[in-house]
């Protein structure tokens, strides 16, 4: 193979990652002008080839798959992206086409937009769910949190709603002792995943099964650390803070103030000057 007029050049990385080789020929007008990227097995065999008389990137759809390529056209102030599987050097099968798409893979899936609306693929560029959300945040053991008619929900990758579109925000809770299961967009749970809900201002949690624990009630509601998290009722009630365990349920209240120090530890008030500290011990407070 001979290449000219070589712009880019990213080197094989591991056994089975292919080099990528990227040339440029322009001409007057543009008349003549052709754009080349050229994939290359460590071994030095072609394995993909794209060309265009038009500027355009190539980007690996995923790392599971060294044979499907996102390949994105501008157009004036537009953009497509063709999802493209290389059977051969130089055939290709479009997969699917888009507007945009999110490069990344999260749990096994890419976002992918047309007409505003944003959807999914998997890894192999086939459409699990197709573009109708307004926002989303990216799946994440199962579920993705998205939004559309002005309420967020829930769903799974069969596009089943696991939560109901009626709530204001939603942020996801989990498990961070697997770090596998770490994910950027969603705050911290390390003892459990579940949800937090908000509807009408107030808050409440529902299990990552759907299952309410607690409808929106509370006027705040912290993340948990460790199994416990920090609430606070509604400024009209008596008790205006409390202490919920792992299943959503309050096993202590206080007049004042609670702040959770994480390992079962709080700092409690029922007045603004004097703090006392207690532990929580299989869910019994007791007192230090």
């Amino acid at each position: 193979m001979k290449f000219k007029n070589i712009e880019i050049v990213t080197p094989t990385d591991g056994i089975d990652s292919l080099g990528c080789i990227y040339c440029a020929h322009e001409s007057k007008n543009n008349i003549l002008a052709r754009y080349e990227y050229f994939f290359i097995t460590p071994n030095g065999k072609l394995a993909a080839y794209f060309k265009s008389q038009k500027p355009f990137s190539v980007e690996y759809l995923s790392n599971k798959n060294k044979y499907i390529f996102a390949v994105f056209h501008t157009f004036g102030n537009g953009k497509k992206v063709d999802i493209i599987r290389v059977e051969r050097a130089n055939k290709h099968v479009i997969v699917n086409s888009y507007d945009d798409i999110e490069l990344g893979v999260e749990d096994g899936t890419l976002a992918v937009k047309n007409d505003d609306k944003w959807g999914f693929i998997d890894e192999a560029g086939k459409e699990i769910i197709k573009c109708q959300y307004e926002k989303y945040y990216s799946f994440n053991l199962g579920l993705a949190v998205v939004y559309k008619n002005n309420k967020w929900g829930i769903i799974n990758k069969k596009n089943e709603t696991v939560v109901p579109f009626a709530y204001k925000n939603i942020k996801l809770y989990k498990d961070t002792t697997d770090k596998k299961k770490s994910h950027k967009y969603f705050d911290e749970y390390p003892s459990g995943g579940f949800y937090r809900i908000k509807k009408d201002d107030k808050f409440g949690y529902v299990s990552e099964q759907g299952v309410v624990l607690k409808q929106p009630v509370y006027q705040w509601a912290d993340r948990y650390i460790g199994k416990y998290c920090v609430v606070e009722y509604d400024k009209l009630t008596q008790e205006k803070w409390a202490i919920l365990d792992n299943r959503a349920k309050c096993i202590f209240k206080s007049y004042y103030r609670i702040f959770n120090l994480g390992n079962g530890m709080f700092l409690v008030s029922n007045d603004m000057y004097n703090y006392a500290l207690v532990k929580i011990k299989e869910n019994s407070v007791l007192g230090l």
